[in-house]
């Protein structure tokens, strides 16, 4: 696909007077990958995939793939009004006894789009719903309901999903092409030809076969075997029964089953004429079947009317095969049936204002539409063309008929497409809305008929009984016009001429057609004798036959409803997967030489389909009808009359499904169930690895957030009759299986977070997770198990007849729901999928210990720090003075270094960094340097401000490293060691960051301290503070600068042209870890490498050697970086890294060319 585009997308409209729309589960396509998308809109702009809290307005979604190739998909976010629900409780007896029940009627619900769904919710489990179609008011009673907490809610409509079919050729915006030639048609579009009927004509023999077919009963396709097994083949009641052909009940008098067929006579595609060469073609042999392998569908002997009249028919054909897309025997999708012909005498239309009759021929003359389609065949199956691309709202106009003496049946395609994906049922199938234009046709009366599913009728409306399918109901009508309602009589169709039709889709998402229809119209003086309107007179569009209908509100139509399903039959939501672009199209059945021309379409090319997925905008009313005390207990009654029947079968209390027993006892039941139990910050296993909550332990500051969403059966939760908790246990990778004990339990025992929903009431709440509580460096996976305990209820009631009475007092008996059993329906031990959660913690490696003996950073004093200290004093001179240096109002402040510097220098006021600029006029600093002086911004010094400046003299390539701290508060320095700032007895101590190379400086809230005075170096890379004691030395809020140099920034010298890394790598015993030696030139190019592979099992510091293998002399850096791997129960791995600084050295000439490889023997 040359541009890439909007695959599908999922709209979701706002509410007046708010922004809460959205466009998501946005999916790209074509082009070539990685794609940008951007979107704008009034006032808006993102560029993330999908976009939220819209306003109500157009958005623009610009697609951009890796090459610039791109394309813009227009999206119109609309404004709902809200909708408002009024439902009252018009019978509570429910809450008093169990012999009753409540009732709840929904008074009034405002909607906007024609479908309206009632849902009724017992604690957020679904218990009935209704749904109604119109713009009226519809109310509704929910009779029958036991003691709960119900929810009504109204849903207005549905959110839609937007799913692109995307066609070589076609356009996604607004197209009209105004006049269409036959050419095109003939040339372009796809020819079908499908057959996958509930009933086959098959012109048999009148003994064996009455009119020529069976019921429709006989060919019922049950769509179980999706590898090609399409009708039911182990019944002898249905006409593909592959058994013995003496079992058969439908007609045994042959072998109609072909078992064996040799493969080189199986069709080889869809639509080839091939079979058992022994059977001939002859109308007795009419039904004959066999299964080709080849393409696993039933192929059998059909009347076709092209090839000498009977030929081998693929039933149920899903694949385009060039030749027709489907095409059940390619003769009827060939050249051979369908041409293009010149207008003759004998073809009529309307033209001009008035609509006045004329030859075809002439007119043509004047729009340049020449020529017409024409089916040449008397076709025994339907056949024609389907438009290459689809459309959304259009008007189409089109002349027809035949010039043929016969009298049976001209079509539109009013909407086509083929399911690819297998989103309505079986993939490959193709769906369509047709026109039937009939004459006669046989016994029947001329009509217009609108269809359902026409050549696929065993996917239309139907009625199958579970228990005795063979008495199923099929009936692909949707309405139809009866004559005197329509254009035909009684006659040939070649003796009444041309009718025009004129269809106009329209409708936000092309949901309403309007058709139209001239009367018929010819030369009364010559063949056309019955036609009702003659050349040269008016012939509009005749008001009586327009026929009107929605796809998704049946008491929007006009027209004459002859069929036993019609409106009834589409209740339901079978037409609603013709919203959005559809296809179109012409087809015939049964009528030679039918013709199509003077064809004018302009409408919307579109590639979108659309696919309800979620119920719309909503409203709900809550009804608590219980006794929170004594709900969800039963009890058998032995006093009361009747009452061998108390438990299990009528009144007085009603509970079903018991048997009955006699002598009768007297049974207490209570019946708690768990709320299902959502989670935030955890998933399940069985999600996508990509989706996992994978946390990184050195980036958890306060712990694990887990969000928990109780989303049904939540009555006893607020109410405090039950108190959720949860528990979590490791996984042992070795056991494959979590360990049954937990880390960490809790109870929530006061659950107030209640949130009203659709469904009903939920309850949610959050939970921190303390990292110190879970084992990580033994376990990185980790299930949540929720459970719940309830109050043992029956302790506190008795039973009155069927009244529950309350006892006085409360029960302290609470039973637990948590069950650790293995059994079948859990995995890896103890982990339920349907309730529990999982999540995982990993961690860094350890930073590598680098001891490299061969790479020598100098110690003769190179990396001494100077500490340059000057006091500035407001004045109005300008001497240069070393100590004290004058501020002038509004100029900048200089002074001269003691010493020449020219590389890193840093400078502090009062204690306080100064930021260096990258330019002299400090647009984007603080101070700058010219190696010999330091200038500093006008207006940021004040009198008596002290200034130190920290640099190595005479140096050009070294540079400090700085450390800052801030001391907190006087409990938060402690004697752990670890910490960066700690106490040992009476002295503060610091850990440097690293190990310094040369002297140390320091500053103190702007005071300078000096070395072996005021702190000195313990070890590698500790100070201690002896200038101040613990407690009362630090105060909270104080600044301690250090200034030192470390191997990170100062170039060691190799010594020899071999150098080796000493590294010392702490490994964990439950990882496997690698220790990976970088060497990078100055271009930032590698160039060498080497790994080590540390296997678990071993756990505590390993020491490592690297050996170096460089190019060439020169400047190089090398870098350690450690890895450590987690695999995870899903089979993937999760890899954690850690690195060192980077270390520069240098690689002379003279050690690179003339020193041996090592100094190691």
């Amino acid at each position: 696909m040359a541009n890439p585009m909007f695959n599908s997308y999922t709209l979701n409209y706002t509410i007046s007077g708010s922004c809460v729309g959205s466009i998501t589960n946005v999916t790209l396509i074509g082009g070539t990958p990685p794609y940008t998308l951007s979107w704008s809109g009034s006032s808006f702009t993102a560029n993330t995939i999908n976009i939220s809290s819209l306003c109500a307005g157009i958005y623009n979604g610009t697609v951009i793939d890796s090459l610039g190739a791109s394309s813009i998909t227009q999206v119109e976010v609309k404004s709902l009004t809200p909708v408002t629900l009024s439902a009252t409780v018009i019978d509570s007896s429910c809450t008093g006894s169990t012999a009753a029940y409540c009732s709840i009627k929904v008074n009034s619900f405002t909607h906007t789009q024609p479908t309206v769904n009632y849902n009724l919710y017992r604690d957020s489990i679904l218990v009935g719903s209704a749904q109604y179609i119109g713009s009226g008011n519809f109310t509704h009673t929910f009779n029958g309901l036991q003691p709960g907490a119900y929810t009504v809610t109204g849903y207005d409509g549905y959110n839609n999903t937007y799913q692109a079919t995307p066609f070589s050729g076609c356009q996604t915006h607004t197209t009209s092409t105004g006049a269409m030639s036959a050419g095109t048609i003939v040339e372009n579009w796809d020819r079908v030809c499908p057959f996958n009927k509930w009933a086959v004509y098959l012109h048999g023999p009148a003994v064996s076969f009455p009119l020529g077919s069976f019921p429709s009963q006989a060919w019922y396709t049950d769509f179980q075997d999706g590898s090609g097994q399409w009708y039911v083949t182990e019944d002898p009641n249905f006409w593909f029964f592959t058994g013995l052909s003496s079992d058969r009940t439908t007609d045994s008098s042959q072998d109609w089953y072909q078992e064996v067929v040799l493969p080189v006579e199986q069709a080889t595609y869809e639509g080839e004429d091939m079979g058992p060469a022994a059977i001939a073609k002859v109308i007795g042999n009419a039904g004959t079947f066999y299964y080709s392998e080849h393409i696993g569908r039933f192929v059998m002997l059909q009347w076709t009317a092209v090839g000498g009249g009977y030929q081998w028919t693929t039933v149920n054909p899903t694949q385009d095969q060039s030749i027709g897309n489907p095409t059940s025997i390619e003769d009827l999708t060939s050249d051979l049936q369908w041409t293009v012909e010149d207008l003759t005498g004998e073809q009529f239309t309307i033209s001009g204002a008035s609509n006045t009759v004329v030859l075809a021929s002439d007119k043509a003359g004047t729009t340049g539409a020449y020529g017409m389609v024409e089916c040449t065949s008397n076709s025994g199956l339907d056949n024609g063309f389907i438009s290459r691309c689809s459309h959304l709202n259009y008007v189409h106009e089109v002349t027809l008929g035949s010039t043929a003496v016969d009298n049976d049946t001209i079509g539109i395609y009013l909407c086509w497409f083929k399911d690819d994906a297998g989103v309505y049922g079986d993939i490959g199938q193709s769906y369509n809305i047709a026109l039937h234009i009939s004459n006669k046709n046989g016994v029947s009366t001329p009509d217009l008929n609108i269809t359902y599913n026409n050549s696929n009728s065993v996917n239309t409306f139907k009625t199958i009984p579970a228990d005795a399918i063979w008495d199923s109901v099929f009936n692909s009508s949707i309405l139809q016009n009866d004559s005197p309602y329509g254009p035909f009589v009684d006659a040939w169709f070649n003796l009444q001429g041309n009718i025009r039709l004129r269809i106009t889709r329209s409708g936000e998402l092309g949901e309403n057609f309007k058709i139209e229809c001239t009367d018929s119209m010819g030369d009364q003086g010559g063949t056309q004798t019955n036609a009702t309107i003659d050349v040269g007179a008016a012939n509009p569009y005749n008001v009586a036959y327009e026929i009107n209908f929605s796809l998704n509100d049946v008491t929007t139509w006009t027209g004459t409803i002859s069929s036993a399903y019609g409106r009834e039959g589409v209740e339901g939501d079978e037409l609603v997967k013709f919203l959005g672009s559809q296809k179109y199209g012409y087809w015939t059945a049964s009528q030679a030489d039918t013709q199509f021309f003077d064809i004018d379409f302009e409408g919307e090319q579109s590639s979108y389909t659309v696919i309800p997925t979620t119920l719309g905008l909503s409203d709900s009313e809550y009804f608590e009808l219980y006794d929170k005390d004594t709900i969800n207990t039963d009890v058998t009654d032995p006093i009361v009359d009747d009452y061998s029947n108390s438990f299990g079968g009528h009144r007085p209390c009603i509970n079903k499904g018991v048997p009955l027993i006699t002598p009768t006892p007297k049974v207490l039941m209570q019946t708690s169930v768990d709320p299902l139990v959502t989670m935030s910050g955890a998933t399940k296993i069985s999600h996508d690895s990509k989706e996992y909550n994978i946390y990184y332990a050195e980036d958890i500051t306060t712990g694990i957030n887990i969000g928990m969403n109780f989303i049904d059966n939540t009555v006893e939760l607020r109410n405090n009759k039950a108190y959720a908790k949860y528990g979590i246990y490791p996984y042992v990778p070795e056991a494959d299986e979590f360990e049954p004990t937990s880390l960490i339990t809790k109870i929530f025992d006061n659950l107030t977070d209640i949130v009203p929903g659709a469904g009903g009431f939920g309850v949610k709440t959050t939970d921190n997770i303390s990292l110190g509580s879970l084992p990580t460096q033994n376990y990185w996976e980790y299930c949540i198990k929720p459970s719940f305990i309830f109050k043992d209820k029956l302790e506190d009631v008795f039973y009155a007849g069927c009244r529950k009475v309350k006892k006085d007092g409360e029960s302290n008996i609470w039973f637990d729901t948590l069950n650790l059993n293995r059994t079948s329906e859990k995995q890896y031990g103890i982990y339920n999928p349907d309730n529990d959660y999982y999540f995982i913690v990993v961690s860094k490696p350890e930073v590598a210990n680098i001891k490299t003996e061969t790479v020598l950073h100098l110690t003769d004093g190179s990396c001494e720090l100077y500490n340059q200290q000057v006091t500035a004093f407001s004045g109005s001179s300008e001497p240069y003075n070393t100590d004290a240096i004058i501020i002038l109002s509004g100029k900048t402040w200089t002074a001269p270094l003691t010493y020449p510097n020219d590389g890193n220098i840093l400078v502090t006021v009062n204690g306080l960094t100064l930021f260096k600029s990258s330019d002299p006029t400090m647009y984007d600093g603080d101070f700058t340097t010219d190696g010999y002086t330091i200038s500093i911004r006008k207006n940021t010094l004040e009198n008596g401000d002290v200034i130190n400046m920290f640099y190595v003299p005479n140096s050009t390539s070294r540079s400090n490293y700085v450390q800052q701290l801030t001391v907190g508060s006087a409990s938060a320095v402690t004697t752990n060691s670890q910490s960066e700032l700690y106490y040992h007895n009476i002295y503060y101590r610091i850990n440097l960051d690293y190990s310094p190379l040369g002297s140390v400086g320091m500053v103190w809230n702007g005071t300078i301290l000096y070395s072996e005075r005021d702190f000195k170096l313990i070890d590698e890379s500790t100070i201690e503070i002896t200038s101040v004691e613990y407690p009362t030395g630090l105060d909270e809020g104080d600044r301690i600068s250090l200034f030192y140099f470390t191997k990170l920034t100062v170039s060691g010298i190799a010594s020899v042209k071999s150098p080796e890394v000493k590294v010392q790598q702490i490994t964990n015993v439950r990882n496997d870890e690698t220790v990976e030696l970088l060497v990078f030139d100055t271009s930032a190019t590698t160039v060498y490498t080497e790994t080590k592979i540390l296997k678990r099992g071993v756990s505590g510091p390993k020491d490592l050697i690297f050996t170096m293998d460089l190019p060439r002399p020169g400047d190089y850096t090398y870098q350690v970086v450690s890895t450590r791997e987690y695999p995870l129960i899903s089979g993937d791995m999760v890899r954690t890294q850690n690195q060192t600084e980077k270390v520069p050295f240098i690689m002379k000439p003279e050690v690179y060319y003339f020193t041996p490889e090592s100094t190691n023997n």
